[in-house]
């Protein structure tokens, strides 16, 4: 609630409320424009802002997680302020020609930001391999950056998302977002805390027992050996009657991986390498 006036509902009203009194011939309409214009550029402005102090740390080697969490606390608290603000200007300095021309490119690119994310979720509703190799291709290419600017959770709960598809032996392009998403935490791993995969398991656990993602259809990545709770999550997902029988077995199987992890083949050291203890002779003695 504090935030509101940066949220996308609180930007629709506002925006809602300038376009009735434009329409409406008020003599407030100008300036109520203007103040949906303020707090509209404003929100991206901080957003990008954020996004761009979080990449900066991660390119210099910090983790950004923290960055991000400050940013957010500070959205909470900048909302109202800021519109306030924006009001106040408004009735200090009236409308002018120059802000009705950055009003509409402001609102034509928000506009045009929101016709593109629409396009996008419903151009790919239908199944076939042409659409899916589409889904992947762009989602592939989105994901392959927006891991920069992610905290460890939400990477931590997007690895296990794309990784709860079985693997096709000829095109695993659904699990290519997933191996992205893996390599980042990997790099991330010096500073990561272990428990961010019981927080995003515990996530996505929610998610599929709502009917919000899909069931999976493997269950092996959710194991993780010495994570602080991944264990009692995936004894809370085979005890949980809110999910499927299979699912269940898929939690069962991934808490066997955790408990009992496949031990790494040991390095033969020492005598002949065992394939030339099988290779016969050249001649015969």
């Amino acid at each position: 609630m504090t935030s509101l006036p940066n949220s996308i509902w609180g930007g629709t009203t506002l925006v809602a409320i300038a376009v009735v009194l434009l329409l409406a011939k008020h003599r407030y309409a100008e300036g109520a424009m203007n103040v949906a214009r303020n707090v509209a550029g404003a929100t991206v402005v901080l957003a990008f802002a954020g996004l761009a102090s979080g990449l900066l740390l991660r390119l210099l080697g910090y983790d950004p997680t923290w960055c991000y969490r400050a940013a957010g606390f500070l959205w909470l608290i900048v909302g109202w302020p800021l519109l306030a603000t924006s009001v106040w200007h408004v009735r200090r300095w009236p409308p002018t020609t120059a802000h009705r021309h950055s009003r509409r490119v402001v609102f034509g690119l928000l506009g045009v930001s929101c016709l593109a994310v629409l396009l996008f979720k419903f151009a790919f509703i239908g199944h076939g391999p042409m659409t899916e190799l589409a889904r992947v291709a762009v989602t592939y290419t989105f994901d392959g950056v927006t891991p920069l600017f992610a905290t460890d959770e939400c990477l931590a709960e997007h690895r296990l998302v794309y990784l709860s598809r079985r693997k096709d032996p000829q095109l695993d392009a659904a699990r290519l977002p997933g191996y992205v998403i893996q390599a980042e935490l990997d790099a991330r791993s010096k500073h990561l805390d272990r428990s961010v995969y019981a927080r995003a398991l515990h996530s996505y656990r929610v998610k599929v027992r709502r009917g919000e993602l899909f069931e999976p259809e493997t269950l092996d990545d959710a194991a993780c050996y010495r994570c602080p709770g991944v264990e009692q999550e995936l004894r809370d997902w085979i005890v949980d009657e809110g999910h499927t029988e299979a699912s269940r077995e898929l939690a069962r199987l991934a808490l066997s991986g955790t408990l009992y992890p496949p031990e790494a083949p040991r390095r033969h050291r020492g005598g002949p390498k065992p394939d030339r203890m099988l290779r016969y002779p050249s001649r015969s003695p």
